[in-house]
């Protein structure tokens, strides 16, 4: 399998269909596809977008990407905010239609762009995240400065795993239409928590979410939701989660075009199915826990690869970090 993480040419990507790995946050970001697989089957794969010249699986399936181990079970809500969110609405899963501000690099742990240009740090309580120019939602509505306030403020009113980061966060504000401002507590003082917010909050849009009773926002199935992602939920029930591209993706200036038309995640009962499909080709990236998958290499009936050529055949799921800035 090609290297996941090419240098991109005069800073600028040009997405073929396995680069797209590392796009849209697939690469960037705890447990997402790129860096959590278990291993990627390419026999069948192909693609005519992108100016790929990959061949293999034919007709309309050539143009997508079949991915597993992320959904057990018949998604019955995509609400990002909610307990259990289908794929690919969780918090710490591909950002492929909603996203966040910063995006986590497993890889060397720093935070890269995401909706935001980059992270600013005015002074030791000051962080400013100046927005991507042109950010909007799938309804073709303007994503602000206004909508990352609301989406930090919800989390102060809905139990979320990341509302604890208002432990740490004095406000949130928006300085214009384009720039979110954050200004942390004296006590406690946690900066590396609140950075770490900026990569897993994800920004949700104003115009929808507040129209909900903050009562029943947890309870919201959101069946049709509207994101800022280079993907828009096409069909979902109990045998797969489907995806369709949003040729009117904000970030296509900024990270290209993504290779496939469509991502497709097939809902299985087993662990064991999923490798099966895993290993005939029928999936292009598994992210399922795989028992002795150099089995799979050893028969040489398919090319099945690991992210890493040697054990433990992965990057380690989490980065350690310790913020030793001095308090204020």
């Amino acid at each position: 399998m090609p290297d996941p993480f090419p240098e991109p040419a005069e800073g600028r990507y040009t997405p073929t269909r396995r680069r797209f790995l590392s796009l849209a946050g697939l690469a960037l970001g705890g447990g997402v596809l790129g860096l959590g697989a278990t291993g990627c089957g390419t026999a069948q794969t192909g693609s005519s977008t992108g100016g790929s010249s990959a061949k293999g699986r034919p007709g309309a399936s050539g143009d997508t990407l079949f991915v597993s181990g992320f959904q057990w079970g018949p998604p019955t809500s995509f609400n990002p905010l909610g307990a259990s969110p289908a794929w690919p609405a969780g918090q710490g899963q591909s950002q492929l239609v909603y996203e966040t501000l910063l995006r986590f690099n497993l890889i060397d742990g720093s935070l890269q762009p995401g909706l935001g240009r980059e992270l600013q740090q005015t002074d030791a309580k000051t962080l400013t995240v100046p927005l991507q120019e042109g950010t909007a939602w799938s309804d073709g509505s303007e994503l602000t400065a206004d909508d990352v306030v609301f989406s930090y403020e919800l989390s102060k009113q809905v139990s979320t795993s990341y509302s604890s980061v208002w432990t740490y966060l004095d406000s949130v504000t928006a300085k214009d239409a384009r720039t979110v401002v954050f200004t942390l507590k004296d006590k406690p003082y946690n900066p590396g928590s609140v950075k770490d917010s900026l990569s897993k909050l994800l920004i949700v849009p104003k115009a929808v979410w507040s129209t909900i009773d903050s009562a029943k926002i947890t309870a919201e199935t959101n069946l049709k939701p509207v994101g800022s992602g280079p993907y828009t939920l096409d069909k979902a029930d109990q045998t797969q989660v489907s995806l369709t591209r949003a040729d009117t993706y904000w970030g296509k200036t900024v990270y290209g075009t993504p290779a496939p038309l469509a991502i497709v995640h097939p809902i299985f009962k087993t662990g064991n199915d999923g490798d099966i499909k895993l290993q005939s080709g029928e999936i292009d990236a598994s992210q399922q826990f795989t028992p002795q998958i150099w089995k799979m290499w050893e028969d040489k009936q398919r090319p099945v690869a690991t992210w890493l050529k040697d054990k433990p055949l992965l990057p380690a799921g989490q980065h350690p970090a310790v913020d030793l800035q001095p308090e204020p």
